[in-house]
């Protein structure tokens, strides 16, 4: 774990309204059709993007288990900007977890180890619920980076 101050981000991809339980389930997870859209959409020749984001926003005050999912890649071809919703990463303190293996079976197992250290009473520091995002390199590494107070 790592804390970090990043500047915000602005890039573009596809969003959708979900919450916790559709997205801890494979079967009802919208993230794989999310990036499929966006593999669709991608400007390399063999159709996949190797640098993305997976961004959670928007989170619900009355119910932060709802929230937004945006997928986007670190870089575009301007020429589908178009088909895409814009998308921030909010400036701010963030903490930065490595995931080992880029599965989405172990990133969800971060995710549920993340909340857990999160609930746990004797951890000082809190979540903003701003913005949450995984980065997932080109060189198969997945880094979750959460929002803090």
């Amino acid at each position: 774990m790592q804390f970090l101050y990043l500047k915000q981000m602005v890039m573009v991809g596809f969003s959708e309204r979900t919450d916790f339980l559709k997205e801890v389930n494979k079967n009802s997870s919208v993230i794989p059709d999310l990036l499929n859209i966006l593999e669709k959409h991608s400007c390399n020749t063999n159709g996949e993007i190797k640098n993305k984001f997976i961004i959670y926003s928007k989170f619900d005050s009355s119910k932060p288990k709802k929230f937004t999912i945006s997928v986007g890649p670190k870089s575009l071809n301007s020429q589908y900007i178009n088909d895409f919703s814009i998308i921030r990463i909010h400036e701010g303190n963030y903490m930065k977890f490595p995931v080992h293996n880029n599965s989405r079976e172990k990133i969800n197992d971060k995710w549920m180890e993340i909340l857990m250290f999160f609930a746990n009473k004797y951890v000082t520091h809190q979540r903003a619920f701003k913005s949450d995002f995984e980065q997932h390199s080109s060189d198969g590494s997945v880094d979750i980076y959460v929002s803090i107070k």
